[in-house]
């Protein structure tokens, strides 16, 4: 048996059926302590199994959890919480926050948004897709949204890849078709002022084509990029030239490169779109180059297409950023057709 185990980004054990959850548990320790920066991802139900590994059996089952914290409909969805007051008073003798502004001497973070005016054709490509998913749906019965969400969901993606000039489709072979560059425009003036400063920058897409067309544009500046796809011996490479080498721009996808790596080679960072990331992936992101030996103000910039669902992913985000600064609220995205409906207006 092992005396402690400590689990850093305890918040990967979210799910119980995961295989690293169950493998971790298997680990016998007389004393257990996870690290987290954000310990709830998308749900309340994600701390269940963080709770239940540091102290077996202190939450109940997994089932007596649900059923005492949240409210389901008749699909057996979880619509809401309940009895968060409650729970907040069960974690507390578990669980201990502390801030960096608490404990650490940090230069200061200051987020900006950047509104891009999409020209008249991306904007045409957009609208009309957005006016067709809307009149889909509306006309759709709830049942209906339920049983069709993956659909609707790669329909909401492709809708905002529209924002960022590109789209992937079965019917393209995969490939990206890109057909503006408002937003890269954009970017392009970010990129060359901080440039012309001496300083270096972090870019981040969902989007691997996206993060690919990134690093082909700015080549220049000597642009390293990391992806899902990108093996570990060449994640550190990459990560190196740009903290210790040449490399002035750093291209990551956000769920690929936004844990457990450090960036703070540079001071400033640009999300170029944020569709279907959770709260938790953005802060962490956000993070890499705000830690110990970050020197300069950390600029955190969001580009927003105008009057697009862009602007609707950064305002949810933003709510569930807030809903998190109180430990356990609801984090998630839900899909139901109202909320829909609302993301499509």
């Amino acid at each position: 048996m092992f005396e402690m185990i400590c689990c850093d980004e305890s918040i990967k054990l979210k799910s119980p059926k995961a295989q690293q959850t169950k493998a971790i548990k298997k680990l016998p320790a007389k004393y257990r302590i996870g690290l987290s920066g954000y310990p709830i991802a998308n749900r309340i139900i994600d701390i269940w199994s963080q709770a239940d590994w540091v102290k077996p059996g202190y939450l109940g089952t997994f089932w007596n959890f649900c059923d005492n914290y949240t409210i389901k409909d008749h699909f057996q969805s979880i619509v809401s919480y309940k009895n968060i007051d409650e729970l907040k008073t069960r974690l507390d003798p578990i669980y201990i926050r502390r801030l960096k502004k608490n404990v650490l001497d940090l230069p200061p973070k200051i987020y900006e948004t950047k509104y891009v005016e999409l020209s008249p054709k991306e904007y045409k490509a957009y609208k009309d897709m957005k006016d067709d998913m809307y009149i889909y749906i509306k006309n759709m019965k709830e049942e209906e949204i339920i049983a069709k969400a993956p659909t609707i969901l790669i329909q909401l993606l492709r809708l905002s890849q529209l924002t960022n000039g590109f789209m992937t489709d079965k019917s393209l072979d995969g490939h990206p078709h890109w057909f503006g560059e408002s937003k890269l425009k954009e970017l392009d003036n970010i990129v060359d002022e901080v440039i012309a400063n001496g300083d270096k920058i972090v870019l981040w897409s969902r989007w691997v084509p996206c993060v690919l067309a990134l690093y082909e544009r700015y080549k220049k500046y000597n642009s390293v990029y990391l992806s899902g796809s990108v093996k570990s011996e060449d994640r550190i490479t990459a990560i190196d030239a740009f903290q210790k080498g040449d490399a002035k721009i750093f291209c990551g996808q956000v769920q690929s490169g936004g844990m457990g790596i450090t960036l703070h080679a540079a001071n400033v960072e640009v999300f170029l779109d944020k569709a279907f990331v959770s709260p938790s992936t953005i802060f962490q992101a956000t993070e890499r180059l705000y830690r110990i030996g970050q020197t300069k103000t950390v600029v955190v910039i969001s580009l927003l297409a105008k009057n697009t669902i862009d602007e609707r992913w950064d305002k949810l985000i933003k709510e569930k950023q807030e809903m998190a600064e109180e430990v356990l609220r609801d984090n998630e995205i839900k899909m139901d057709k109202q909320h829909i409906l609302d993301i499509l207006k």
